[in-house]
């Protein structure tokens, strides 16, 4: 047991042997037997003890903010490259209990984008058949892809006006210098009672309006999570893609379905920017400073985020087809709308999703029509 603290870092290290350019996951297990006086929580961070030419340094390496006692034992982990950990509780009147302190070597992955490209083709594509009904003559199909709550909720219609997708962002943002100073101060149902009416002021305006939200759901205590958001913000251009696969597959250990929510690439280089910007998208599957001038001219990295999500991730198929055969293939899920038509001529719409399941599309004309092939994209 860690106790009678004088100092936010009093606690037990650990140190391991470390090798040059090789990256390392370090884990903890820590439980809190009591939590700072007058506060519903605790910060708990993993600090790493470097020494750089004879110099100490301490930068914070994990950082888990909200910490109670009903969590139990709690594993804080984080890779890092270099040796000598400890944990740093700022309240010097919490004692905590730890065990299981590892430390393993992550290991290199040279085929990380062969991968990456089987785990696009396998999760993010479905089978989906074509069958031109019996009877119908040979001969045109084409598929195509395709508070003041008044300044968003403008901002909302005019993207939708213009036939784009909008997703919510969270609803709350648990940062202590965001959070409202009128909300400071409530008690735990006063706080659950305002968290709700947000909750109900912000689906009550986007129901129907095609926005898909990341709202949470309350019940009883708990609050049940279908989904978690994850920011990608990165300062530098060396970004080791062995260390960002560890990252979202920890935490796909939730089980839960994960969201790339906001991403940026730092870097004034847009031929190095693009390169990275299209190896960090095939590891997750949206960039800032994509585009360039009045015009909006896209850049290198502009363009390497259009060829991927309208060229590389879209479906273009064309195929012949004749009445009562089957053409299969596998497509992008998403929305489409399918076009018919006879030698260049539309004759035929319908839409239909693509889901993760198989979908078997049955194309029903009149006799006199004539089909003679089909195209998708």
């Amino acid at each position: 047991m860690v106790s009678n603290r004088h100092h936010s870092w009093s606690s037990p290290r650990q140190t391991f042997p470390v090798n040059p350019g090789k990256n390392y996951v370090v884990s903890i297990h820590f439980k809190l037997l009591n939590l700072p006086t007058g506060h519903a929580y605790a910060k708990v961070i993993m600090i790493l003890d470097l020494t750089v030419n004879g110099h100490h340094h301490h930068p914070v390496i994990a950082n888990m903010p909200l910490q109670r006692l009903k969590y139990g034992w709690t594993e804080i982990k984080m890779d890092t490259t270099n040796a000598g950990i400890y944990l740093e509780i700022p309240d010097t009147e919490v004692n905590f209990l730890l065990d299981a302190a590892s430390a393993m070597e992550l290991p290199h992955n040279p085929h990380w984008l062969s991968d990456a490209t089987h785990r696009i083709d396998t999760l993010r594509k479905a089978p989906v058949s074509f069958k031109l009904h019996e009877g119908v003559n040979e001969h045109g199909i084409a598929i195509e892809n395709h508070i003041n709550f008044d300044l968003p909720m403008n901002a909302v219609s005019a993207l939708r006006s213009h036939g784009l997708k909008v997703r919510g962002h969270n609803m709350f943002w648990g940062v202590d210098q965001f959070v409202p100073q009128w909300l400071k101060g409530k008690s735990r149902s006063e706080l659950l009672a305002s968290m709700k009416k947000h909750v109900h002021e912000v689906i009550s305006r986007t129901t129907g309006k095609g926005i898909k939200t990341q709202a949470l759901r309350f019940k009883n205590d708990g609050i049940p999570v279908y989904g978690l958001g994850l920011e990608g913000h990165f300062y530098t251009h060396d970004i080791d893609m062995d260390v960002l696969k560890y990252r979202l597959d920890k935490i796909a250990e939730s089980g839960l379905k994960l969201w790339i929510t906001a991403f940026t690439l730092s870097d004034t280089d847009n031929n190095r920017k693009a390169a990275n910007l299209e190896k960090d998208q095939k590891i997750w599957h949206k960039d800032d400073a994509l585009f360039t001038g009045a015009n909006i001219t896209p850049n290198a990295a502009g363009q390497k985020y259009l060829d991927l999500f309208h060229k590389t991730w879209k479906t273009y198929f064309t195929h012949n087809i004749q009445p009562g055969h089957v053409v299969q293939t596998h497509a992008f899920k998403g929305d489409y709308l399918l076009n018919i038509k006879k030698n260049g001529h539309l004759i035929h719409q319908e839409h239909f999703g693509l889901d993760s399941t198989a979908n078997d599309i049955i194309i029903n004309l009149t006799n006199d029509q004539d089909v003679s092939h089909f195209t998708f994209g």
